[in-house]
């Protein structure tokens, strides 16, 4: 009797779904100035520290060392896409920072802003303004 071979049946096999990285939370920098001092690979700081502005809390995060915003003083970064910049202050701090050139007012301590992709630098514009932490969201 002839011996019969069935084709072997072929199932495509999908391809695998791509999980999308992180929907949850979206991928940040930050900068904690009492944890990290001035040290970063993100930031590049340039300025005084202080420990005696108070002690702030943002995020769970106890802070207690400050980067003094005086006249020398920069923080300058390179943002890999837009984002949002928020830099926590003291609460009771209603003043104003200078990022890339502008002014901005700081509300309650608590300074958010868009920003586009590419190089930013934040800087001093009024007096007793006192940097605790910074995040950059994606």
């Amino acid at each position: 009797a002839p011996v019969v071979t069935e084709a072997p049946v072929v199932t495509e096999t999908p391809a695998p779904t791509q999980t999308p990285v992180q929907t949850e939370t979206p991928s940040e920098m930050t900068h904690n100035f009492t944890t990290d001092k001035k040290v970063s690979e993100d930031f590049t700081i340039t300025g005084n520290l202080s420990t005696s502005k108070g002690t702030v809390s943002y995020d769970g995060l106890s802070l207690t060392t400050s980067l003094k915003m005086e006249s020398a003083t920069a923080i300058s970064f390179t943002a890999k896409e837009d984002c949002k910049l928020t830099l926590v202050f003291n609460s009771n701090c209603n003043k104003y920072i200078v990022i890339d050139g502008e002014e901005y007012k700081v509300n309650n301590g608590i300074l958010e802003v868009p920003l586009t992709k590419g190089s930013h630098v934040i800087k001093k514009q009024d007096s007793n303004v006192n940097l605790y932490y910074i995040k950059v969201t994606y």
